[in-house]
């Protein structure tokens, strides 16, 4: 029941795009030219990922090391109802990402985002039902499976990203350039 989401570099960066991209036109124009601008929104893209992934990871944990209980579940899906909210939020307040490639980018972050949301309600409807520890124990594979799915579904917007990388240089300049990209990379 572990969140494979923090051992794949290429699949977090794509998921950052997908799920910043998925918010193109929700935001202003105003940081739309310049390296600084592409940087900056890279950076944004970057952090909250980092934020949505450790807390996600902490939700495993929280799930996998210890006594399993509704209050053990129910944390944990909350956790990671709340992370993907935020996340959700974070994404939209960046703004139309300042690349050549934001249409495409932004399809695919649009299904991420939906596949995210989607998957964190099924863990919310797994533990909805839990109310002693063999319950728990029932819903463990309900959870295990939309974490995994998780995992997949940001794995898919990575390689989706990762297309486009190859569209627009800077867009790969950008994340190179990003200490909290770098921190998506090496964790």
């Amino acid at each position: 029941m572990r969140a494979r989401v923090a051992g794949t570099p290429g699949l977090v960066l794509v998921a950052l795009v997908l799920l910043v991209a998925a918010t193109v036109g929700c935001g202003s124009d105003k940081n739309s030219s310049g390296g600084d601008a592409q940087a900056s929104w890279t950076n944004g893209l970057c952090t909250s990922v980092v934020s949505w992934r450790d807390s996600v990871k902490s939700a495993g944990a929280e799930v996998t090391g210890g006594q399993l209980s509704k209050a053990t579940l129910e944390s944990a899906a909350s956790t990671i109802s709340d992370a993907t909210t935020k996340l959700e939020d974070d994404l939209r307040s960046l703004g139309k990402p300042p690349t050549q490639v934001s249409k495409e980018a932004r399809a695919t972050a649009t299904q991420l985002a939906d596949d995210l949301k989607n998957n964190a309600d099924q863990i919310k409807t797994a533990v909805a039902g839990v109310s002693n520890a063999t319950e728990a124990l029932a819903a463990a594979p309900a959870i295990g499976a939309a974490l995994s799915a998780m995992t997949d579904d940001i794995s898919s917007a990575g390689d989706n990203l990762r297309k486009l990388e190859k569209e627009d240089d800077a867009w790969k300049q950008a994340f190179e350039g990003s200490e909290a990209c770098q921190n998506l990379t090496n964790r």
